[in-house]
């Protein structure tokens, strides 16, 4: 797992903030500029806490120095039935909760500082869950 700061999300990508959800696979993009990252593939699950290092269109590169995954976003966030979706990775992801607001809370509160919490389970009778390891500032 990688962990670090990253910069703030740049104003005309601000729709990708918030936290993303499909079946066996988790995103939370933070407003200061850091993704927490789950997957399950088979028996396999991949974990990311990384800065953003940049944006080529609509895909970003997460990582530290030369450890760099691309994210690529075949549909980037549109608003669909009400919610919101976009398609990273070849999965279609639906935006779970508040967007920009409550990441940008979060950063102000220490998400640069690596703090991790078990919140999933935290979470239980809120209408949000937070991504596997991401802190749980609000009840």
């Amino acid at each position: 797992m990688l962990a670090g700061c990253g910069k703030p999300v740049p104003p005309e990508k601000l729709s990708y903030v918030g936290f993303w959800q499909a079946k066996n696979m988790e995103l939370t993009i933070m407003a200061d500029g850091r993704i927490e990252y789950w997957r399950k593939t088979g028996t396999s699950t991949s974990k990311i806490s990384a800065p953003i290092q940049r944006w080529e269109g609509d895909d970003f590169f997460v990582g530290i120095g030369a450890f760099t995954t691309r994210f690529k976003v075949a549909k980037p966030p549109a608003e669909k039935d009400g919610g919101w979706t976009m398609t990273v990775d070849g999965v279609e992801l639906t935006r779970i909760g508040p967007g920009a607001q409550w990441t940008g809370f979060q950063a102000d509160l220490g998400a640069c500082f690596g703090a991790r919490f078990g919140a999933r389970e935290v979470a239980v009778g809120t209408s949000f869950a937070p991504p596997r390891s991401a802190p749980v500032l609000f009840t």
